[in-house]
């Protein structure tokens, strides 16, 4: 395992390898693209939705357990 450490290495160190840096932008702008604006609005986006569903979720959670306590589900 320490001999393809090293020459992963040294494949990156001469740049015949990308960097862990250069793969995770690649995939970021595979996934989001390339525009920094189109990016934030589709982050601004992501962060309301998954605010949406905690709030859903624990609504849902707080129904569930007054039925589950007081009409024995």
């Amino acid at each position: 395992m320490g001999t393809k450490r090293n020459s992963t290495l040294a494949m990156k160190s001469k740049g015949q390898y990308p960097s862990d840096k250069e793969t995770l932008q690649d995939s970021v702008e595979l996934i989001f693209g390339s525009d920094p604006e189109k990016m934030k609005e589709m982050a601004a986006k992501m962060r309301t939705r998954f605010a949406q569903v905690a709030i859903a979720g624990a609504i849902g959670s707080i129904i569930f357990y007054y039925l589950l306590l007081n009409h024995h589900i």
